[in-house]
């Protein structure tokens, strides 16, 4: 009598494509997060020209985050603007000495300014007192902004 012996035979082929799954979702999760950003709440008294998805933050010009949500302050009189900053500045803007305004048309005997946001609309612009990357240590983390309703005074000096 003879007796089969059976051989079995591991192969590697059927789990290739599974394993090159794992490692392509793996790097997309770890990119997404690692590039996400991040999310900073500025109050507003007043948000009527903000819109969610739509208002722009702009530094010097650049476009630097996007406001994700409004909601209504604590004080139930105010809004907040949640703003998703882009990953490469967030580091830096998230940080005390950063101020936000909203920019949008404003027409009056001594002053033109904003014009451009007919168009495009309004958008929250921002600047912070942080001159170098050695002057980032310097100042505390901060998600959580009091924003104004037009440029502080004191950046009209430094324009120009």
């Amino acid at each position: 009598m003879e007796t089969v012996k059976r051989q079995s035979r591991f192969s590697i082929l059927p789990w290739i494509v599974p394993i090159v799954a794992l490692i392509a979702t793996g790097w997309l999760v770890y990119k997404s997060v690692t590039e996400a950003g991040v999310e900073i709440k500025v109050n507003f008294k007043d948000g009527g020209s903000l819109k969610e998805g739509k208002t722009f933050i702009k530094y010097k010009g650049f476009n630097v985050g996007k406001v994700t949500l409004l909601s209504i302050g604590e004080d139930l009189r105010s809004i907040n603007a949640h703003i998703r900053l882009n990953h490469d500045v967030a580091d830096v803007i998230a940080r005390e000495g950063t101020d936000f305004w909203i920019v949008q048309p404003k027409v009056t005997v001594s002053e033109i300014s904003g014009l451009n946001t007919i168009i495009g609309g309004a958008y929250i612009e921002l600047d912070t007192n942080i001159t170098s990357i050695e002057d980032v240590q310097n100042h505390k983390k901060k998600f959580f902004f009091k924003g104004y309703s037009e440029k502080p005074l004191k950046y009209f000096s430094n324009s120009g």
